[in-house]
C-alpha cells in the first residue's frame, strides 16, 4: 500500500494579499459609484426592474438605483423612501466585506455570515421584505 502524504492545505488568502483582485474590484467600485453619484436614474434609461415590468409587483430591489443615488448626495430620507431595505442592508454588506476582506481578524464573524442558519434568515426575510412591500405600498 503506498502512502504518498496529501500536500499541504493553502490558508485562506485575503483578497488584500492578491492585490490585482482588489485593485479591480476598487475600479469597479469607483466606477459604479461615479455613474451613481453623476447619472439620475430617474431620468437615464437605466434597465428596469423585468418582475414588475411583467407583474405590476415590486420586487426586493427595486428602487434601490435611485436609493443608491440619493444616498450618494446625501439625502437619506429621499433613499429611505425608494426602497426602505437599503439602509439595513448597507450594513449588512459592510459586515460581509468585512469579513471576506480580513478574515483573519474576523474569523467568528466569518463564521456566523456563513453559516446556513444566517442565510437562510436572509432568505426568508428578503421573502417577507417583498411580500411586505407590496402588501403595505412600502
Amino acid at each position: 500500500m503506498n502512502h504518498t502524504p496529501l500536500p499541504p492545505t493553502q490558508p485562506h488568502r485575503s483578497p488584500l494579499k492578491r492585490p490585482r483582485y482588489l485593485l479591480i474590484g476598487l475600479l469597479l467600485l469607483g466606477v459604479a459609484v461615479g455613474l451613481y453619484a453623476f447619472l439620475d436614474p430617474a431620468t437615464y434609461p437605466f434597465p428596469r426592474c423585468i418582475i414588475r415590468s411583467a407583474t405590476g409587483y415590486r420586487c426586493p430591489g427595486c428602487g434601490l438605483q435611485r436609493a443608491a443615488h440619493a444616498l450618494l448626495h446625501g439625502h437619506l430620507t429621499e433613499a429611505f423612501a425608494y426602497n426602505r431595505a437599503l439602509l439595513f442592508t448597507i450594513p449588512l454588506l459592510l459586515l460581509y466585506g468585512y469579513a471576506e476582506l480580513f478574515p483573519q481578524r474576523a474569523p467568528r464573524l466569518r463564521r456566523i455570515l456563513q453559516h446556513p442558519l444566517t442565510l437562510g434568515l436572509l432568505v426568508i426575510a428578503v421573502i417577507g421584505w417583498w411580500i411586505a412591500r407590496n402588501l403595505f405600498g412600502w
